[in-house]
């Protein structure tokens, strides 16, 4: 293994940058919709996902409690918790290059990686990549402003990048890091918020796989 550059940090947002929610949640309602008999079971599935996220992430035993509830319990806990965490669906959702991408920079920078998560559906979540993170470099907040000020012990270091797929985020980072090399992970249904417009970002990617060419360049 080569040894790792100090001098280079990349830290991570976890949704839409090395797993894709949206592909996890439509398998997810898929297999409700099909468990429960009825192809349009998936708009309640869907409109009860946003309910169980009401406080600010979402919430696997609010949803579970929501489905089996508005199912008259036809779908019973256990049944939706086999859904829910099912790890097949779960591996399924990461982005092909994601692997690839995070076995070749951990040996050459330091990873960190974020989310707004419960904190132990994200350890399941992540359990396929958990292996590139040291357990310090690992932040799980119930909003991502909360994350920004512990980013400090990692602008130590000469660089580092930090990568996200909101635009305001990005701002709000480098805001206060003035050094951080933000890169936008482009996502083909990110709608732009007031305030973008006057924001340009570093560098503008489109999958993670571009990632490597500008960290790792010399």
């Amino acid at each position: 293994m080569s040894k790792i550059n100090n001098e280079k940090t990349v830290i991570f947002d976890f949704d839409y940058v090395l797993f894709d929610p949206k592909k996890y949640l439509a398998d997810v309602f898929d297999r409700l919709s099909k468990i429960h008999g009825d192809p349009s079971f998936q708009k309640t599935a869907s409109a009860l996902y946003l309910k169980a996220r009401e406080g600010g992430y979402f919430s696997p035993d609010e949803y579970i409690k929501l489905i089996s509830e508005s199912t008259g319990g036809r779908l019973n806990s256990i049944k939706i918790e086999q859904i829910i965490y099912n790890q097949e669906l779960i591996t399924g959702a990461y982005y092909p290059k994601t692997l690839e991408v995070l076995d070749q920079l951990s040996k050459n920078c330091i990873l960190v990686i974020f989310s707004t998560n419960n904190k132990d559906f994200f350890k399941l979540k992540a359990k396929k990549i958990i292996k590139y993170f040291k357990p310090e470099n690992i932040i799980v907040e119930k909003e991502k402003r909360d994350f920004v000020h512990k980013l400090n012990k990692f602008t130590q270091n000469n660089k580092v990048y930090y990568v996200d797929d909101v635009i305001d985020y990005l701002k709000s980072v480098t805001s206060s890091y003035p050094d951080v090399i933000s890169i936008w992970k482009k996502t083909v249904n990110y709608v732009q918020k007031k305030g973008d417009e006057g924001f340009v970002p570093n560098f503008i990617i489109n999958d993670i796989i571009e990632l490597p060419g500008i960290v790792l360049k010399k």
